[in-house]
């Protein structure tokens, strides 16, 4: 087999393993959980969180609402910005 055909082999095995594993996390439903970890991301200088924080940490509070989870615990550092992530979490919350 030709260097090129093999290369292009392993990328095609390796992008079917990655579907898979996407779609495998992507369909599995939600179990119950003691608590869930939101990680911190950007938070813009004025507080806010930006879209994809805001999305982490609504989806840990849908799940929270819907009985899932018993507990919510946000975790983050202070970033670039000057805000404390963890903080504007709470604060969202």
């Amino acid at each position: 087999m030709r260097p090129s055909r093999f290369a292009a082999a392993v990328a095609l095995v390796f992008a079917l393993l990655a579907f898979g594993i996407a779609a495998d996390g992507l369909l599995d439903a939600p179990a119950p959980a003691d608590v869930a970890v939101v990680r911190g991301t950007t938070v813009h200088p004025d507080g806010r969180l930006s879209t994809r924080l805001e999305a982490r940490v609504a989806a840990a509070l849908a799940r929270y609402e819907a009985g899932t989870v018993r507990r919510i615990l946000v975790s983050g550092a202070t970033g670039i910005e000057g805000v404390n992530e963890a903080e504007a979490m709470a604060d969202w919350l």
